[in-house]
């Protein structure tokens, strides 16, 4: 039997969705599908599991094959893909091993690679935004023209696009400040 929970989470959100997935399994539902706000489990024994995610973003110095088998070869199970993000999971054990990330340094690693995923996808915004906008003439951003539209909603993109970026960048350097070496 399979169950549909409708949840949204971020990226800066990691630790929160980690333990909602980790709730679950302890009522014996067992990620099988992430997508956008939307998790489908399978039904089973309830067991207390650990979830890890994992952002590749465009790191592609190994094949997906090689990646998914470094992981399993480390103890963890795939358990789905949203994108470019990885869920993997695990019987808890020792604390000490119930983690992907050990430290500081590579929970930071994560979000590096998703500011340079937000920084990539967001310079056609900001190139709209800033070049090519101003130098329209008014006749053709005035309502009820296209570009009037067009510039309304590429106004509410920058606003999530940016909040998104500046939260991910809050978090990267709130990791960097309690990095102990």
């Amino acid at each position: 039997m399979t169950r549909v929970v409708r949840k949204m989470y971020w990226a800066w959100q990691l630790d929160k969705e980690k333990r909602f997935l980790e709730d679950m399994a302890e009522k014996g539902f067992y990620l099988e599908h992430a997508g956008l706000g939307r998790y489908t489990f399978t039904e089973g024994e309830p067991v207390s599991m650990v979830y890890e995610m994992d952002f590749r973003g465009f790191d592609r110095h190994m094949s997906e094959a090689e990646y998914l088998q470094l992981y399993e070869d480390a103890g963890w199970q795939f358990a789905a893909r949203l994108g470019a993000w990885y869920y993997f999971c695990r019987p808890k054990s020792d604390p000490a091993e119930d983690s992907l990330f050990s430290d500081n340094t590579s929970r930071r690693a994560i979000y590096k690679r998703v500011l340079i995923v937000l920084a990539i996808t967001g310079f056609p915004i900001y190139y709209q935004l800033l070049i090519v906008f101003p130098q329209l003439d008014a006749a053709r951003t005035s309502p009820p023209s296209f570009y009037f539209y067009f510039r309304f909603a590429l106004l509410v993109i920058f606003a999530l696009h940016l909040a998104a970026s500046i939260k991910v960048l809050m978090t990267y350097i709130k990791l960097g400040k309690n990095i102990r070496e």
